[in-house]
């Protein structure tokens, strides 16, 4: 029997890196105490180099100052502010003090006034700025006999140069008028300024030094290139209390210009170190080979894992504690192939019952919208007809029960679409108080039927009414919030109240009716759910309303709040983050009768299986004065087609023998131009979009709006009338009740 091997005991052949250890330990000994050293003497360097630049700048400012300090005497400069007739032989003297001297770079002369009586260059005649106006005021205030000369460090900034981080720097000589006195024999008129060029003091320096020179407060120039990592010293120049001015000089050297021989030693050293240490490393990998490579197969193992491949190894491995990982590694990938069928079967049955879902509320919002259809036009027609007051009342409370049923079938599509994530909104300008009377008026003859007032108070003021918002989602909203207050009020009164400002826009929905308890608001916004199974069985409902009101609110990135208490009414209040735009054209009420296009002479052919559906659609364009002609499958209906071609061209999806779909592209593989319309009780956008991207040039959805369609009918001929100018554009004209 093999004698088992430890991991441990192979490790321990690692000894010879402690004598790797060592020699890193005295390799960095020997080049902290070098580079220690280097550092010593380069920073002593740079602080007896910094000393020397300045003393030599202080010596060449001082005998600077020295060969100007005799213009203070100077009558024709002393007197230029009190005579100005010696103004040329003045700007004549200045001129060859800049000529002559390199370090002079202009020269002017204030006497404290907001102006500088004389300059050169003329550029100088700009520079009486707060620092020189109070420098020459000070001077000419000044009673003693003897001023000294002084250094003045103004910011450029302050002088309007363009480089704003640099500072300018002048010799200020005061200027004094003799008198005949023997008291004051003198008297300070002006101070004479001279700028110094600093590209004169031909300071020079090496590649690997960087100088600069500045006051307390201000920088008078850099020279050099600035080093991240450096060595630096500064030097005083002028001290304040003496000079005026408090000067300093920094120098920096750029460090490896001082340790680099440093630097060569010890990479000499690390050379002969790293000699002995490859010596090493190639004694230590063929110790520790044995030991790694294993390893290493379970590492590359573990990487296969992360990227989904979920094998056993196999490896014969050599050592009991790999043996032991490489076991437990394997029951997990057990496990986990375990799991992964299962969750792959999982999203399988998801997939599918997603799928099933689409399609059955697909299926079932066809089936419902087909006699929808009839139901809805059937009422819609008898509405345009004169009646007396009873058959009036029961055509209106008709219509608003297919309304109702319509709105109930669209809510729960509404629910299905924000449970998957797939509802979108439009952004339109949208007039909120016209829209809102709208609504209003949809929900008046339900309120007069109960006794209940129904009102719209508002505290918008109109050029705030026209909103960026979804004109659809929000009428969906305001009508569950009032569906559902007249609903549950007996007697009294429902408000809808509207007021915001540019960003904001509030709406409140008051009643007076049952109220709820505390219990019952916490669960109000809950899908399915009512207030309790009495109010289910006493008032009816599906429990959507108010859960997609809440969803729809927060699709806006709005806040929807509820206050109520039993018995005393409710109080439901709709923050929405809507901008307000400028106006644009109103929209038609809702209420307004449908607008007719006149459609004499013009042919309409419609292919729709279904009987009544045709017998309303024929009732529909009646008063249009259109040519209609019916097919009761497609394949009739491109037989006609063929015989014929209409005008327009309205087309069901569904329908036997030939469905609208291949009639459609039966239609595009000719040379036909005018507008081929889709009637489709699949309202699903996925679907409409579909319908539009094979070919058809709008829609209409099932059951059909009598103003809808004839909107349609005029989009879609004014639309044809602006890309063929031969085509007439249909006139509009008001259905009346006769």
């Amino acid at each position: 029997m093999s004698k088992k091997k430890s991991l441990v005991s192979e490790l321990q052949l690692k000894v010879g890196a402690m004598v790797l250890a060592l020699l890193t330990i005295a390799l960095a000994h020997f080049a902290y105490s070098a580079w220690t050293q280097a550092n010593k003497i380069a920073a002593d360097t740079v602080a007896q180099r910094a000393t020397s630049l300045s003393l030599d700048l202080k010596n060449r400012l001082a005998e600077f100052t020295f060969q100007v300090a005799h213009y203070s005497d100077h009558r024709i400069l002393a007197e230029l502010p009190l005579n100005l007739l010696y103004t040329q032989y003045a700007l004549k003297e200045m001129r060859d003090l800049v000529y002559t001297s390199p370090l002079v770079k202009s020269v002017m002369i204030s006497d404290g006034s907001p102006y500088i009586v004389e300059g050169y260059p003329l550029y100088t005649l700009h520079w009486a700025t707060p620092s020189i106006i109070e420098h020459a005021s000070s001077v000419i205030n000044e009673s003693a006999r003897e001023l000294m000369v002084r250094k003045l460090l103004i910011s450029n900034k302050e002088l309007g140069v363009a480089d704003t981080t640099a500072g300018t720097l002048f010799i200020a000589v005061p200027l004094r008028q003799t008198l005949p006195s023997l008291i004051d024999p003198f008297r300070y008129t002006s101070v004479l300024f001279f700028e110094l060029d600093v590209s004169q003091l031909a300071i020079e320096l090496a590649d690997y030094e960087a100088l600069s020179i500045y006051s307390d407060k201000q920088m008078w120039f850099r020279e050099g290139l600035e080093f991240e990592a450096g060595l630096n010293a500064t030097h005083p120049i002028y001290e304040r209390s003496d000079d005026g001015l408090n000067l300093s000089l920094s120098l920096s050297h750029q460090h490896s210009a001082y340790t680099r021989e440093i630097l060569y030693a010890i990479i000499r050293s690390a050379l002969l170190a790293l000699g002995v240490l490859i010596i090493l490393i190639w004694y230590l990998a063929y110790v520790s080979r044995k030991v790694t490579s294993p390893m290493k197969q379970l590492e590359k193992y573990c990487v296969s894992l992360t990227s989904g491949n979920y094998e056993q190894n196999n490896a014969n491995l050599e050592y009991e504690e790999l043996k032991t990982l490489q076991k437990t590694l394997n029951e997990l990938v057990s496990n986990v192939n375990t799991q992964v069928t299962q969750l792959k079967q999982e999203k399988v049955r998801a997939e599918q019952s997603e799928l099933a879902k689409a399609q059955f509320l697909a299926t079932m919002s066809h089936e419902i919208r087909t006699p929808m259809n009839a139901i809805l036009g059937v009422f819609q027609l008898l509405r345009q007809h004169n009646r007396d007051p009873e058959d009036h009342s029961l055509v209106e409370q008709g219509y608003t029960s297919s309304q109702t049923l319509l709105a109930l079938v669209n809510d729960i599509l509404d629910f299905s679409k924000m449970e998957a994530g797939k509802l979108t909104l439009e952004v339109l300008a949208v007039d909120i108080l016209q829209l809102c009377q709208e609504v209003i008026q949809e929900y008046q003859h339900l309120a007069r039927d109960k006794q209940v007032t129904l009102d719209l108070t508002t505290e918008l003021k109109p050029p705030l009414s026209v909103r960026l918002a979804d004109p659809l989602r929000l009428k969906q909203i305001l009508r569950n919030l009032l569906s559902n207050a007249i609903k549950f009020t007996e007697q009294g009164q429902v408000t809808l109240g509207i007021q915001g400002d540019k960003s904001q826009l509030i709406i409140e929905v008051r009643d007076s009716g049952i109220g709820m308890t505390p219990t019952q608001v916490a669960s109000l916004f809950k899908h399915f759910h009512q207030a309790d199974s009495s109010t289910t069985r006493k008032y009816g409902g599906s429990g959507l309303g108010l859960a997609i009101v809440k969803q729809l609110v927060e699709l806006m990135h709005g806040e929807v709040t509820v206050s109520s208490a039993a018995g005393k009414g409710s109080q439901f209040r709709i923050n929405l983050p809507l901008l307000s735009t400028k106006p644009t054209a109103q929209q038609s009420s809702s209420e307004a009768q449908p607008q007719i296009p006149n459609l004499r002479g013009v042919s309409v052919l419609l292919a729709e299986d279904n009987l009544i559906n045709q017998q309303i659609f024929a009732a529909m364009m009646k008063k249009t004065g259109a040519n209609l002609t019916l097919a009761n499958n497609g394949k009739l209906a491109m037989d006609c087609f063929n015989e014929a071609q209409p005008d327009l061209f309205f087309v069901d999806i569904q329908m036997p023998v030939m469905d609208g779909i291949e009639v459609c592209q039966q239609v595009k593989n000719t040379d036909y131009r005018k507008p081929l319309i889709a009637i489709t009780a699949n309202v699903l956008p996925e679907d409409v979009s579909r319908y539009l991207s094979l070919g058809f040039d709008d829609f209409v959805a099932k059951p059909i709006d009598m103003q809808a369609l004839f909107d349609t009918i005029t989009r879609v001929m004014g639309r044809q009338a602006r890309t063929q100018p031969g085509t007439a554009k249909p006139d509009i004209s008001t259905l009346d009740n006769k």
